[in-house]
């Protein structure tokens, strides 16, 4: 961030240790959702276990957590993406469903608008563990003095971002 002159950035995520300063602002929901045209040609999944014959969009970098949870008969049961198909970051993983490539885990917020456009689907919500990511802000450090545009943004963020 300093080399980048970057006041604050937003991560999502376990926070690893740094020089950082972090801001919670809230936690938020993850779902699974797909395209219409996706669920058209390979079929709507009605349980976990029809996940194995779907196109699961994963990562190709380390993340936290990297299979996605499921509550089945109050037992957590995984399913890990990728293998099919990996992607780099969450908006790529959301075109790609968006496109009709697979079946995605992504933050509600991330697909709110293409949920209420019918873009996307919600898929197996009665099997989601309500498992959310954690969205930070972060900050260099400025040995106790908050510049005041700091201040201002943090504010509004705490005060307008919505998470759901």
């Amino acid at each position: 961030m300093y080399e980048e002159r970057a006041d604050i950035a937003i991560r999502s995520g376990p926070m690893p240790s740094s020089g950082l300063i972090a801001r919670k602002l809230g936690d938020c929901r993850m779902v699974i959702a797909a395209a219409p045209d996706y669920l058209a040609r390979c079929g709507m999944p009605q349980s976990v276990e029809d996940l194995k014959d779907h196109v699961l969009i994963g990562y190709n970098f380390p993340r936290a957590i990297s299979e996605w949870p499921f509550n089945v008969n109050g037992e957590i049961k995984t399913v890990m993406p990728g293998g099919k198909l990996c992607v780099g970051d969450a908006e790529s993983a959301r075109k790609v469903a968006l496109a009709g490539g697979g079946i995605v885990r992504l933050a509600a917020f991330h697909v709110r608008e293409d949920v209420a456009a019918g873009a996307l689907k919600i898929l197996i919500d009665p099997f989601n563990t309500g498992s959310g990511v954690e969205i930070n802000a972060v900050y260099i450090g400025q040995g106790g003095n908050m510049p005041a545009r700091v201040r201002a943004f943090l504010d509004f963020c705490i005060e307008r971002v919505d998470l759901t």
